[in-house]
């Protein structure tokens, strides 16, 4: 008897020692993630790209496999130098954290790879397009925390199941035109919380210049990522 009462203490010891353990996880992913979207947005640029410069994506290599050698050297690794923003999105995910990430516009699915690769286990990703040639073709790993949805992301009925008021990233990079880019800002403002992060790519395009320059947000653009502008706000 004296042994089993010896054996439930350290037991009851052990399940206290794994709750305290847990507790200071989720508080130092909280607080991490606090102090990265208080910052302005061109100082978590900085904090972004500082975490580029030992960033490897060849550790992602078996996610990688459902690419073309020219798409994963061009694209990917940036061998054109022009496409930096893939593994900047990585880098974003990896620094904050986020719970709920809404990527409006997939098409192969490097971003979403990239996204994906980078998210703790309990997050939740949704990704919309509309085009189901395309849509995910990329993808070969399946990601616990990815629900792809083919619709159109105007149709706010997709969303039904989801509490867009939950979501911490917003990437969006769908149809180039003023009309589109507008309507998603219209729809999906709304759910911009505090603290919240929107990517937008794509914004040296005609169309869509004025509309990123009116953004009346904290916002950082930053040539060095995409050849085509790409930049993000802090609401």
């Amino acid at each position: 008897m004296k042994r089993m009462s010896l054996f439930m203490a350290r037991v009851k010891q052990e399940n206290c020692q794994r709750l305290i353990v847990a507790r200071f996880v989720r508080q130092t992913t909280n607080m991490t993630k606090d102090l990265i979207t208080d910052l302005p947005a061109s100082e978590i640029n900085e904090k972004v790209f500082q975490e580029l410069a030992t960033y490897n994506v060849d550790k992602i290599a078996d996610q990688l496999t459902g690419l073309s050698p020219a798409h994963l050297y061009n694209e990917v690794k940036n061998g054109r130098g022009d496409n930096l923003y893939y593994m900047w999105l990585a880098c974003l995910v990896r620094l904050l954290k986020p719970r709920q990430v809404v990527e409006l516009g997939a098409a192969g699915g490097i971003s979403t790879i990239m996204i994906a690769s980078e998210l703790t286990k309990d997050a939740k990703f949704c990704s919309v397009d509309n085009d189901p040639q395309i849509a995910w073709k990329w993808i070969v790993k399946d990601y616990p925390q990815l629900t792809k949805i083919l619709g159109d992301d105007l149709d706010m009925d997709i969303w039904k199941d989801i509490d867009l008021n939950k979501t911490d990233l917003f990437f969006i990079d769908t149809l180039h035109l003023a009309t589109q880019l507008n309507k998603e800002i219209e729809l999906y403002s709304p759910y911009w919380k505090k603290g919240a992060i929107v990517v937008f790519d794509d914004i040296k395009m005609p169309e869509l210049r004025p509309i990123w320059e009116a953004l009346p947000y904290d916002k950082c653009e930053d040539d060095r990522l995409h050849y085509s502008g790409f930049g993000f706000c802090r609401k």
